[in-house]
């Protein structure tokens, strides 16, 4: 079982004007700065290198994860469970069986570079108070949880290690 979980909403990619599948859409040149700076950014702060990445295939998701990692430097699981219009619970499935598959540790790192409102619905259900802190997952954020005693447990709120960029304080 995992302790670290890495959430990355993939940068600021090709608006939506019919002349695209929605999976072909690319970053933008802003979204690939994003990703990048996101990705030093990361670093820096120390976020912990992932024992297994989950993302959509979504072109913009792939150019967001290329940003951090080949896949080379770690296993990546593509699946529609991970797409915009995703589905949770097998999305949850999906993360389940394959952390088994891949034999990550009790103290691994998985990552997941999706989309809204995937994202949103996973830290809805797995850390609650985080996304009532942070509010919505912006475009190009990256969210760092850490379970306290050494793996993720159900009904257990992790604690926030780190969101890049840093959340606007919410006004009233």
């Amino acid at each position: 079982m995992f302790r670290h979980l890495v959430l990355v909403r993939h940068a600021t990619a090709e608006d939506r004007d019919g002349s695209k599948e929605d999976f072909a859409r690319a970053l933008t040149e802003r979204g690939q700065a994003q990703a990048k700076t996101l990705a030093q950014l990361s670093q820096l702060a120390g976020a912990p290198k992932p024992d297994l990445v989950f993302t959509s295939g979504y072109r913009r998701a792939e150019e967001t994860l290329r940003c951090f990692f080949t896949e080379d430097d770690v296993p990546v699981v593509r699946d529609g469970a991970f797409a915009p219009d995703g589905g949770l619970k097998r999305g949850l499935a999906l993360i389940f069986e394959m952390l088994e598959k891949y034999e990550v540790s009790e103290g691994g790192c998985v990552w997941i570079v999706g989309h809204n409102p995937h994202l949103e619905l996973l830290l809805e259900e797995l850390a609650p108070r985080v996304l009532a802190n942070l509010g919505a997952v912006a475009k190009g954020t990256l969210i760092w949880l850490d379970w306290e005693r050494g793996r993720f447990g159900w009904g257990e709120e992790p604690r926030l290690r780190m969101a890049l960029p840093k959340p606007k304080p919410r006004t009233a």
